[in-house]
């Protein structure tokens, strides 16, 4: 039978004795996940150095046993204790270094649910990537562990910057049942065994209003991929180079010269947004075109002031994508999910995209 899952995870923080604080609906429950070591349990020792709470966080992994040969050798290290030591970094240039451990996790704060003998990790260092949650198809991923039992599904919906709620993240049968009907598009997902961290998709171009850049048809199998880990979306140079050909050719604003970093391009406003781009009585009923990213079998319309431009300051809007310089790579980045139900079915091979009040799903 498989185990469904309804999780509200307000903190991503796994460790041996941990609780919850759960809140039991029609649907599932919502849950606090509060580390033993937390100055929030009962069970917290203040005396205790952080060292030794992190010692204390998990049974940590020896470089001898199963769980270390599933990192690979560039992700894994032996300390002179023995014990093995991971290392990790994102697309978007985060990482994180801990130590490998083997924990209990548990659903609700009688053991609603239970999955002993988890393989986690217990960081001690952090670029930017204070508590994480792997949902690639990875060996040792939240999803990969949880495998069967959830039917290989998940999904989240990701709230806007500046909204106060939060967002969710569901697993199984359930993760896929919030969205239907015409608003539902779907792309492949592309697995490569090299990489099995990473979800691909075909992207094929993007286009504003009527105007569109394409990507090279020999460069669309699996040429981007897609996930919760990156903060912005990344396009490799030469297409960047075109999309921003793009937007100049659609924005009737001045380019910045020197845009504040971390920012790339931006764009100065002359005046009011209705005013802003060119051709506006082809577009939307407010003046603003849609920005529609293209994949296989599915488009995702995105707002142009809020998934592609972020407000500065009074006029000037800087563009939230960036090029990948001599990486070469595309991502599909978070701030362009947000606003959005994303639901993976690993087995069935897609990706979903529906607009949703994430507040609600």
């Amino acid at each position: 039978m498989l185990v469904f899952l309804f999780c509200f995870l307000l903190l991503c923080s796994l460790s041996t004795a941990s609780f919850a604080e759960a809140t039991q609906t029609l649907s599932g429950f919502s849950v606090d996940l509060i580390h033993r070591d937390s100055p929030l349990s009962p069970f917290y020792n203040p005396s205790l150095t952080p060292s030794e709470r992190l010692r204390n966080a998990a049974i940590t992994v020896s470089c001898d046993s199963q769980p270390r040969t599933l990192l690979s050798q560039s992700q894994r290290t032996c300390t002179k204790s023995g014990e093995c030591q991971y290392s990790y970094a994102y697309g978007d240039k985060t990482f994180t270094v801990g130590t490998l451990g083997v924990d209990k996790i548990n659903f609700g704060s009688k053991g609603v649910v239970q999955f002993p003998k988890f393989t986690v990790g217990c960081a001690y260092y952090n670029q930017d990537t204070p508590n994480s949650k792997g949902l690639g198809e990875g060996p040792l991923s939240l999803v990969s562990q949880l495998g069967d039992q959830i039917g290989y599904k998940f999904s989240y919906c990701l709230i806007p910057y500046g909204l106060n709620y939060t967002s969710k993240l569901k697993f199984g049968d359930i993760a896929l049942a919030t969205i239907k009907g015409k608003r539902v598009v779907s792309t492949p997902l592309i697995l490569k065994s090299s990489e099995p961290s990473f979800y691909y998709v075909n992207f094929e171009g993007i286009s504003i209003g009527k105007r569109k850049v394409e990507m090279s048809k020999s460069e669309s199998d699996g040429n981007m991929f897609i996930g919760s880990g990156a903060t912005y979306t990344m396009l490799q140079q030469d297409f960047y180079n075109k999309f921003v050909t793009l937007v100049k050719e659609v924005a009737g604003a001045e380019v910045e010269k020197n845009p504040p970093a971390p920012f790339d391009f931006c764009l100065r406003d002359k005046g009011t947004k209705h005013l802003w781009f060119k051709d506006s009585s082809d577009d939307d009923d407010d003046g603003v075109p849609d920005v529609v990213f293209h994949f296989t079998g599915a488009e995702v319309r995105l707002d142009f002031f809020t998934h592609m431009f972020s407000l500065v300051n009074d006029n000037l809007y800087c563009m939230l994508v960036h090029p990948s310089n001599g990486d070469g790579f595309n991502i599909f980045g978070n701030v362009q999910q947000m606003g959005f139900q994303v639901e993976y079915d690993l087995r069935g091979g897609k990706v979903s995209f529906a607009p949703a009040d994430c507040a609600k799903h």
